[in-house]
Formats: structure tokens, sequence, C-alpha cells
């Protein structure tokens, strides 16, 4: 019963991220926005840049990274608790690998209308279509496909140790 919970569940959150993405693309069609920005009175190419030297710092060829989409907004109480579990795990898993990996937050919720572009942009990019998304990143480069949702903390620790030792 508790499977059927969570499987429950993360369709809801899929469902409901689905539509809020769809909603925010047919919005940007109607009224033209201009790309994003890091708040809402900075220029189109600011906001693109802002969100490009996060993830550029994040992937200094030096050590491998993992990129976090996430949402912090206030959300109804089951899915607050889902992202809330996500985080927690994500976080376990950067403080024991601070030191060898980059890891890049992007809170989809932090984003103004104006940044929207730029952050669909990146999502883009990174084949990201539902949150929360983890990427995990190469020193080369080389991206994984998106990981959507729950997170295994044993297995995303097996990836990043294989991560780490460049295999």
């Amino acid at each position: 019963m508790k499977n059927k919970s969570v499987i429950v569940l993360v369709l809801v959150v899929l469902v409901v991220g689905g539509i809020a993405l769809a909603q925010s693309l047919n919005k940007g069609r109607q009224d033209g926005d201009p790309a994003v920005s890091s708040s809402s009175t900075s220029s189109p190419s600011s906001a693109q840049e802002n969100l490009d030297n996060l993830v550029a710092g994040a992937l200094n060829g030096k050590k491998p990274a993992m990129l976090v989409f996430t949402y912090e907004a206030d959300c109804c109480p089951s899915t607050r608790e889902y992202f809330n579990q996500h985080k927690l795990t994500v976080q376990e898993l950067e403080s024991k690998y601070k030191h060898y990996v980059n890891f890049a937050w992007i809170d989809v919720a932090f984003y103004q209308e104006t940044e929207r572009r730029a952050l669909m942009k990146l999502a883009k990019k990174y084949s990201v279509a539902s949150i929360p998304a983890v990427i995990l990143i190469g020193k080369d480069g080389q991206a994984s496909s998106p990981i959507i949702g729950e997170i295994d903390s044993d297995e995303m620790d097996k990836q990043l140790q294989r991560l780490v030792n460049g295999l």
C-alpha cells in the first residue's frame, strides 16, 4: 500500500509540474516575454548570463558537477513534503561530496516571470521535463540523463563515487 501511495504522489507531482510548465510556456508565447533576468528589473541578457554563470561555476572542469532542479515555493503539504525529502537527500550527498563535486541548486520557484525563458532553455539543454531533477556532469562536460523524482540515496551515492573516480 505504501508503494502505491508513493507512485500516486509521484504521478501527482509530475502532473502538477507538467501543467505548470505547459502554462508557463503557453503564457510566454502569448505575451512575447523576453529572456530571463535575476530580478524582474534586470535586462534579459543579464538574466541569461546569471543562470549561465551559475552553471559555468559548477562546470569549471576541475570537478564533476550535480545540477539540482528543485522547487521551494509554498504548495500543498504532501507536495512540500516530497520536495523537502528530495532536498534533504541531496543535501546529505552534498555534505559528503562537497570537496569532490560542485553542486548547483536551481530553484525554479525563485525565478521571476522574466527569467522563465532562460530557465526553460537550461532545462531543455539537459532534457529536464519535470522536477525535482538531478543532472550529473563529468569533468569532461558530459551530462547524464536527468534523474527525475525521488532519489535512492545509496544508488546516488554509487553514481557520485563513479563520477568522482571518472568512471
